[in-house]
């Protein structure tokens, strides 16, 4: 009886563990692996088993700000079954990776603010459910790749990025990724830029809004632009003149 009361609030119940076959995939790929299940101490039945990506999203309403985890493309891997104490099972799982999900990973630079993961739950009856949330990166393509390089060949010095709450106009997730850039040894009337990306199948937008300083009467205020390239289109010299003349605009 106690190991049971133990059990349901989730000491000594059944634990999960995903194993994944490689934690980099590119935006529109395929993550693939197992969920390995193990029997606790005593019998217990299982509800089932999902899996999830998962990415930390800022949200702010008013003065408040929270993170909150969203969770993409959650795929049930497995019904209602038994697990017995010590009992082991393997399950394989593929999850697909929205393309417009902002990378994580440039070249081999890890961008620590975009928050992406595998998040699995073990589904137990008339208990706490076992959870597993393994990490992944997400590679960035070769022509937004580019455009990250532009802009430090623009003089602008990558702060932070982030997934916020909210909703780019084309988009599907109800997030995006921001990756915001220092703007002061630009040599431009700018306190910093934010960049966006809205990818699909054959190309991508990149939206830019720029932080203007004001002057003397006059307030700061935020423009954007927006252009599109062919994911074809990776050669950093052209991209940093096309942004450098968009930038021209502002």
């Amino acid at each position: 009886m106690f190991k049971k009361l133990q059990a349901a609030l989730g000491k000594g119940g059944a634990k999960v563990d995903t194993v994944l076959d490689n934690p980099t995939v590119y935006p529109g790929g395929v993550l693939t692996g197992r969920v390995d299940v193990r029997g606790g101490e005593i019998e217990q039945q299982l509800e089932g088993i999902r899996a999830a990506i998962s990415a930390v999203v800022e949200v702010e309403s008013g003065d408040d700000e929270w993170s909150s985890a969203r969770l993409i493309g959650e795929q049930r891997i497995s019904g209602p079954f038994a697990v017995s104490p010590g009992q082991h099972a393997s399950l394989p799982f593929q999850l697909q990776v929205p393309i417009e999900l902002s990378p994580n990973l440039v070249g081999s630079q890890h961008i620590h603010g975009l928050k992406i993961a595998v998040a699995t739950v073990l589904e137990i009856d008339n208990a706490v459910d076992a959870r597993d949330n393994d990490p992944i990166r997400v590679q960035a393509l070769p022509a937004q790749e580019a455009v990250l390089y532009s802009m430090q060949q623009l003089n602008f010095h990558f702060k932070s990025a982030d997934f916020e709450a909210g909703r780019v106009p084309g988009s599907t997730l109800g997030f995006y990724g921001e990756y915001e850039f220092d703007a002061r040894s630009s040599g431009r009337r700018f306190k910093e830029v934010e960049l966006t990306f809205l990818t699909r199948a054959h190309d991508l937008d990149v939206l830019i809004e720029v932080d203007k300083k004001g002057g003397f009467f006059l307030e700061g205020s935020d423009v954007t632009r927006r252009f599109t390239l062919n994911h074809q289109d990776t050669d950093v010299q052209s991209i940093t003149q096309h942004i450098n003349h968009v930038l021209g605009t502002v």
